[in-house]
Formats: C-alpha cells, structure tokens, sequence
C-alpha cells in the first residue's frame, strides 16, 4: 500500500481522452435537452404539470432547466476530480492502489448514476456507459503496473 509509482504517459492520456469525452458527451445531452421543446412538453407530462397563465409556465420551464443544468453538474463531477487528480498523479504526485481503489469506486458509482438514469433511446447513454466501462479498466489496469514495478 505504500508503493509509489509514477503514472505512465499512456494512461495518463486515456484518462483524460476518456474523461473528456464523458464531459462532452454530457454537454450536448444537457444542451439538447433544453434546447428542445418536446423534450421538456413530455418532462411536463411526467411531472403531471397543469398551467393556467404564462407565468407559470415559466416558472416550469426555470424549474426544468435547473433540474438539467444540477444534473449535469452532478454527473460531470466525477469525470472533472478523476481528470484534475490524474493530471496531479501524473506530474507531481505518485499513484498507489488507494489511487485505484478509490477512483475504481468512484467510477462504479458513475456508472450506476447513469444506468438508473436508463435513457435507452439516447447515443449519449451508450456512449456514457462504454467510456466509463473503459475508464475502469484503465484505472485497474494501473495495478498491475504498480504490481509490475514492485
């Protein structure tokens, strides 16, 4: 556990391709689904919403775009700290298997965020769910480097 190992280049950039393109992929939904008027006519039939002046739809649609916009914050939060803590295990800091323990966790619990979520008819939950399957195998994969190095 006490074991230091520098993060090797190759890793270090997988991470990052990866991690940006979660925060990528994100984005657009999150834009798309302001942007878009039949997604929030739906959201308001989920919610069982009734209007009865203008104001009020207003005040729904604030309601819906601060629900997007805390989602999206709460969703880019663990790519954004996996990021900024592997730049600083790549350039300052060395990585051991708390590293891997907690960052592999951490991980797993993104990835069942965006699992509940269940949004099957969305190319962004796929494309979630395939770069967070391959973040955690490059997080794992730095325990055997660290093994390696032993």
């Amino acid at each position: 556990m006490l074991s230091n190992e520098k993060m090797h280049k190759s890793k270090f950039y997988l991470i990052l391709i990866f991690t940006s393109l979660i925060i990528l992929s994100i984005s657009i939904e999150s834009l798309i689904r302001v942007k878009d008027i039949s997604i929030f006519e739906s959201w308001i039939k989920t919610n069982n919403i009734s209007f009865t002046s203008d104001y009020e739809l207003d005040q729904a649609f604030n309601s819906y775009i601060s629900f997007i916009l805390t989602t999206m914050f709460l969703k880019l939060t663990i790519p954004m700290a996996l990021s900024i803590h592997s730049y600083f295990a790549y350039t300052r800091i060395r990585i051991n298997k708390l590293f891997v323990f907690i960052w592999t966790v951490l991980l797993l619990g993104g990835l069942a965020y965006e699992i509940v979520g269940f949004n099957i008819v969305s190319v962004f939950f796929y494309i979630n769910i395939i770069t967070y399957i391959i973040l955690i195998i490059t997080i794992n994969s730095l325990s055997s480097d660290i093994d390696k190095s032993k």
